[in-house]
């Protein structure tokens, strides 16, 4: 009997979390009406549940089967899936089968006997003691020495690091003191036996350490040789006291963690959001090694963890990456493709754990394996994405006319082949294998919607055709308009962009084309025609009427990439009193390269923002960080009948120094010696009353001092809790 973990498991395909199961019962009752509209309808599975626990085994196993099909982690359905088949019959673990066809009975034949369901279960559950105890309990029942020794011996390896197995520890010992074959406890291969299993529980970070230790001095103590008694428990001894602060410091570290929850997909709900999070970061401090263990230690005790969250994360493709990636990085490449071989089993239309398979198996030179493995995908769950990836694949694995063979196959795939294949396929040929030519073809394939007969005869036009794939995709048209200018052909982008405007339905969003056009001008042309696009471009998107606002468009025209000529504070104000819809102003430039001025760093800020003028820096990291203090000012409970504060406000406010900082025990400690208090960028003199002169000599008079509390609760509970774990 094997227990060990296989990459598909013994269930099925499983079904998608949007789908429900289709699969009909009889005597369907009110949950399984419920279970089969909304599969994930907990609620419903547990009353229905409830009911086939209490009727005949037979009549139930369907619906076990659907309910493990869609929580194969859940320990206490498969226990309970087994425990009744176990009551049903002690050798077959089945019953008359007279509500099931011939064919059918013989389908339960093997899969419902209480042996292959624990084994289907561990599948699954390996780390949970209490299947582990069920499992052990039936085989002392019904199983032979050996198995139950080789049941043992699995369950304390896959659950031995959980605090709670103790008892499986405890019962493992009790089993081996029996002795085997009219041995007894004083037999030498059995004080082998439980030599060994000693050794490995008072090292483990297990409950009732005390307990196994103590036993563990009498069981050597008793020996015939005291002084290597003596010898192996002094060298032992370290190890359970390591084990020990092990021990209490995991149960500090699991604060707030619920383990052997049920797996749900990704559904955006704030527990569950918070549970992933504090699973990584469970993981991350076993990874961090603060027990100095060894290296073979301390990667059992992160794989471990690693499977404890895979039990709750089931349904998460990172969650699975991430455990792969450690494999990766211990240098155990078989078990990280094992693991992303169950990942795609529990997640099987997910795009994300497909290609880390395939990037997995390319480092290893596996290619037909990685190929078959784009295939199955295509098979289950075809998307632009993965034939873009194919076709990346298949460039870098066999060479160009694979990739072209792959974009072939996605032009006849009418519901995956979006404007994004046409784009990946044509950045490729021009790119990486160098021909323009070839990439224009695929563009122009995409992009045949209007006849050749209404364009100018100019050579330089003929080669642009309409759109008939894409006659509304803003994406296609800005990806093509890029690709031409990366060419430098000026009069082919001005006419292709006039005719795209021309001709977008006006449901379409044109905003991105008009700032192409824009970008055109601000390259190209003069004033008079920038100016004349401005205007066209105000009455396109205000639809006839003008805004009155021609600030931005002056921005947008003097903005070189994050070169600004205003500072972020000014900017904020003119986009508050502007009644335009906001955009960017420029054209994206993610296809082509920098396509316009240049501008140096100048070292003058402004004063009161901290930015220069006529050129001052867009950080990406400031405008994070003032998004993020907006969503904090609108967190703060307000009155009803008060606004938001602005966020410069709130900013302004931070920049400052409170005069009455200056008062405080910690300003007075970190001021001491100087004699000065700092506010913003300059000083005042602090005198013996506790008043100060500004630079321009007025009097400031000092505010309240805040003084902390006299006893702080939550430095106590802290302080209590890091003394526990010392």
């Amino acid at each position: 009997m094997e227990l060990g973990m296989s990459r598909g498991g013994s269930l099925a395909s499983l079904p998608e979390p949007h789908l429900a199961s289709k699969r009909s019962r009889r005597g369907a009752g009110d949950g399984s009406t419920r279970v089969i509209d909304d599969p994930w309808d907990w609620n419903a599975w547990q009353a229905l549940l409830g009911e086939v626990t209490s009727r005949p085994f037979a009549q139930g196993v369907a619906d076990y089967e659907r309910f493990l099909d869609i929580y194969p982690t859940y320990a206490k359905g498969w226990k309970l899936y087994a425990e009744h088949a176990a009551r049903t019959s002690s050798e077959s673990g089945r019953e008359a089968v007279q509500d099931y066809t011939k064919a059918q009975a013989h389908q339960l034949d093997d899969s419902v006997k209480p042996v292959t369901i624990y084994e289907r279960a561990l599948v699954y559950c390996k780390t949970n003691v209490e299947l582990w105890k069920s499992f052990l309990s039936y085989l002392k029942k019904y199983g032979s020495r050996e198995a139950i020794m080789k049941a043992f011996d699995q369950a304390v390896s896959n659950c031995g690091l959980e605090p709670s197995s103790h008892g499986i520890w405890n019962d493992y010992i009790s089993f081996i003191s029996k002795g085997h074959g009219g041995r007894g406890p004083e037999d030498q291969v059995t004080r082998d036996l439980l030599r060994k299993v000693y050794q490995r529980a008072v090292k483990s970070p297990i409950q009732n350490l005390e307990t196994f230790w103590r036993e563990y001095e009498e069981f050597e103590n008793k020996g015939s040789n005291p002084d290597f008694a003596k010898g192996i428990l002094a060298e032992l001894a370290p190890l359970n006291k390591s084990a020990r602060a092990e021990f209490r410091s995991r149960k500090y570290r699991r604060d707030g963690l619920v383990l052997n929850s049920v797996a749900f997909p990704p559904r955006g709900k704030p527990k569950e959001e918070e549970q992933s999070k504090l699973w990584k970061k469970y993981i991350l401090g076993e990874a961090s090694n603060p027990h100095e263990l060894e290296a073979s230690e301390l990667s059992k005790r992160v794989i471990y963890a690693h499977e404890l969250s895979l039990v709750c994360l089931y349904r998460y493709p990172d969650a699975w990456i991430e455990a792969s990636m450690y494999f990766k990085e211990i240098e155990k490449l078989e078990e990280a493709e094992d693991v992303l071989h169950r990942g795609i089993n529990a997640v099987p239309t997910s795009p994300l754990l497909h290609f880390a398979l395939v990037n997995l198996l390319e480092l290893q030179s596996r290619k037909e394996e990685a190929r078959t493995c784009f295939e199955n995908l295509i098979q289950k769950s075809p998307s632009p994405l993965v034939y873009i990836e194919y076709m990346r694949f298949c460039r870098r694995a066999e060479g160009v006319a694979a990739a072209r063979k792959v974009f072939a196959r996605a032009r006849k795939d009418q519901h995956s082949c979006t404007y994004q294949v046409f784009v990946a396929a044509a950045r490729l040929e021009y790119h990486v294998n160098k021909l323009p030519k070839i990439a224009r073809n695929i563009y122009e394939l995409g992009e045949t919607r209007f006849s050749r007969a209404s364009f100018s005869p100019a050579p330089s036009r003929e080669r642009i055709v309409g759109m008939k794939l894409f006659p509304t995709s803003v994406g296609f048209a800005s990806s093509y308009i890029d690709f031409l200018w990366n060419l430098g052909e000026e009069s082919a982008i001005k006419f292709l962009i006039e005719r795209v405007l021309a001709e977008l339905p006006k449901s379409v969003d044109s905003r991105r084309i008009w700032d192409k056009r824009m970008e055109f001008e601000f390259t190209f042309g003069d004033a008079k025609s920038i100016e004349a696009v401005e205007k066209r471009r105000a009455a396109a998107l205000a639809d006839g009427k003008s805004s009155g606002d021609e600030v931005l468009g002056l921005i947008a025209r003097t903005t070189v990439m994050d070169l600004i000529p205003v500072t972020h504070q000014e900017m904020n104000a003119i986009k508050s009193r502007s009644t335009v819809p906001q955009s960017s102003g420029r054209a994206d430039t993610n296809e082509r390269g920098n396509t316009g001025g240049s501008g140096k760093d100048t070292k003058s800020r402004d004063r009161d923002g901290g930015h220069s003028r006529g050129g001052s820096k867009g950080n990406d990291d400031n405008l994070a960080f003032r998004r993020s203090l907006e969503n904090l000012v609108r967190m703060f409970p307000k009155p009803s009948h008060q606004p938001t504060p602005p966020v410069q406000f709130v900013l302004d406010r931070i920049r400052e120094t409170p005069a009455s900082f200056a008062e405080t025990q910690i300003a007075k400690q970190s001021g001491e010696g100087t004699g000065t208090s700092g506010t913003g960028n300059r000083k005042r003199k602090i005198d013996a009353t506790g008043k100060g002169d500004s630079e321009s000599g007025s009097k400031v008079v000092p505010e309240p001092v805040h003084k902390a509390p006299p006893q702080d609760i939550f430095r106590s509970r802290h302080a209590q809790k890091l003394s526990k774990l010392k």
